[in-house]
């Protein structure tokens, strides 16, 4: 699969979009709150990544332990079930990885640790709503409907902007 394949596979995901949207959030969160005058690149790269491996196992686990109490409960595979609830919800870290690789190519282009924290908060709000507008462009929605999903996008990512603006 090409780079520009991935890429739209990670603005319009198609397995588990909700945890791919969530991880775009939860990242986007994470950074929003880190304070760059008392860090350094390593050290927040390695902290979120470490946090959203740390969202991805909990999401996993909790999927396997919730298809342990489901009605399918008694099929005896609880390592292949683990491995299959882990694979389901990679998509958290995909999308964990929109704002991470925005951190990482500020980074590589000489930004400062501030202005690299503020490009990948940025760009886990605009994904947020690039989310919205193409889920409503693949449902074909009237142009009213896709601008209120646009609104939605907006008023999440306002909020995720207003983390980092409060811890300013």
């Amino acid at each position: 699969m090409s780079v520009p394949q991935r890429i739209a596979k990670w603005i319009a995901p198609e397995r588990n979009p909700q945890n791919t949207v969530y991880g775009t959030i939860a990242a986007g969160l994470l950074l929003a709150a880190e304070d760059p005058s008392a860090e350094t690149y390593t050290r927040v790269v390695t902290a979120t990544v470490i946090a959203v491996a740390s969202y991805w196992l909990a999401h996993g686990y909790a999927h396997w332990v919730g298809q342990r109490f489901g009605p399918n409960a008694g099929s005896g595979r609880a390592a292949g079930g683990l491995a299959g609830a882990l694979l389901a919800e990679w998509p958290l870290a995909e999308g964990a990885s929109i704002p991470l690789a925005a951190l990482v190519v500020a980074w590589a282009a000489g930004a400062t640790l501030t202005i690299a924290v503020q490009v990948a908060v940025w760009t886990a709000a605009a994904a947020v709503i690039v989310f919205e507008v193409v889920g409503g462009l693949r449902r074909r929605l009237p142009a009213g409907q896709l601008l209120a999903n646009a609104a939605i996008g907006l008023a999440l990512a306002s909020a995720l902007l207003s983390v980092k603006l409060v811890l300013n």
